[in-house]
């Protein structure tokens, strides 16, 4: 018996059969820990309850830009400062040191 070729599934004999279980679970695009948990009682800025969280919040908010996860008490934090950037910032606004 002659098969045509190139028609998909319409020239076989028996439709091909799917194998499913081998995907991935497919995941909430946007999972419910991933959103700011609030505002920082410390400083006032977003706050995400785990590292992870804050990491893929910082790369769907800011896919081109390169954003730095900081941790300020028990939450998370993203800035797009460096470190050193952010030190020296946080040393200008504390004044002088007898202070």
């Amino acid at each position: 018996m002659q098969y045509r070729k190139g028609r998909g599934s319409a020239g076989r004999r028996h439709a091909r059969k799917r194998a499913e279980s081998w995907r991935r679970k497919k995941t909430p695009a946007f999972p419910q820990q991933d959103f700011p948990l609030g505002d920082c009682p410390a400083c006032g800025k977003k706050t995400y309850p785990t590292r992870q969280a804050c990491e893929r919040e910082a790369r769907r908010l800011y896919p081109d830009m390169t954003m730095r996860v900081y941790p300020c008490g028990d939450w998370w934090h993203m800035s797009s400062q460096d470190a050193a950037t952010a030190e020296r910032e946080r040393d200008r606004h504390a004044g002088p040191a007898g202070e």
